[in-house]
Parts: C-alpha cells; sequence; structure tokens
C-alpha cells in the first residue's frame, strides 16, 4: 500500500469513527458537564460497589433505595451549595431524622460523593463507597 492510500484510510477511518465517540459521550456526562449542571448530574440510576444496593435519583426530588435482600424505601434529596442532602422518609429503616450533606463528583460512569456533614452511619459507610451509573456496573 503506498503512502497516499494509507493516508486516505486512516483520514476515512477516523472519520468513520468521530460520530460514534460523540454518540457514546452524550449519554455519560463529562467533567464539564457536571460543572454546568452540578448535582442535577447525579439523576438517575447508580449501583453501589460496596453491595449492589440501588440508588435512584428522581428529577422531581425523591431518591429511592433498593438494598440487596430487603425492602426498597424512599427519601428526599435536594441541591445545597453545590452538594445534595438526602433525608430519608418516615418508612425508611433508620434514619428519618437525620439529613446527609454530600458533594457528588460524577467522572464518567461513576460518581463519589464526599461526606460534607452526616450522622447516619449507615448511610455514611454506603456513600463512601463509588457507585456506577446503572447499565455500567460490573455484575
Amino acid at each position: 500500500m503506498n503512502m497516499h492510500r494509507f493516508r486516505n484510510a486512516i483520514v476515512s477511518f477516523t472519520l468513520g469513527l468521530a460520530p460514534l465517540a460523540f454518540v457514546g459521550c452524550t449519554s455519560i456526562p463529562s467533567a464539564k458537564e457536571v460543572a454546568e449542571r452540578g448535582p442535577s448530574a447525579i439523576v438517575g440510576a447508580w449501583i453501589s460497589e460496596l453491595d449492589g444496593t440501588k440508588l435512584v435519583f428522581e428529577k422531581d426530588g425523591v431518591f429511592r433505595i433498593e438494598p440487596n435482600g430487603s425492602g426498597a424505601f424512599t427519601g428526599r434529596w435536594s441541591v445545597e451549595d453545590g452538594g445534595v442532602a438526602l433525608m430519608n422518609d418516615a418508612t425508611a429503616p433508620g434514619c428519618t431524622d437525620a439529613a446527609g450533606k454530600y458533594k457528588p463528583e460524577v467522572v464518567r460512569d461513576t460518581v463519589r460523593f464526599t461526606q460534607v456533614s452526616d450522622s447516619c452511619p449507615a448511610r455514611e459507610e454506603h456513600m463512601a463507597w463509588p457507585w456506577k451509573r446503572e447499565g455500567t456496573a460490573k455484575k
């Protein structure tokens, strides 16, 4: 293969992949999008790397916890000072009177929560672990 044909093949290959790269990146928030969107970038379903617990943040401010092997419960989340505040509903198995505040950081398909304040030991333990966006977590 001469250099001219080789160069054309490389250019064609690269241009063919460009749309796929763009489409693949639009479904997962980039660091720039997180900076622009703030904590709303966490909306969606996440799977804990600790134990497979599912955490779903709804756009309307409700979150749902679906632990492995026990009942699900809900709570409320809100944006506060660039972070999120979490408050379990009365149906939760514990910590119904304790608000937790965390700063989320989303990188590609993973969110990590840095604790600002929380007096709920079970929530502190779970939030200390990384969470993978549902559909990207290893099974």
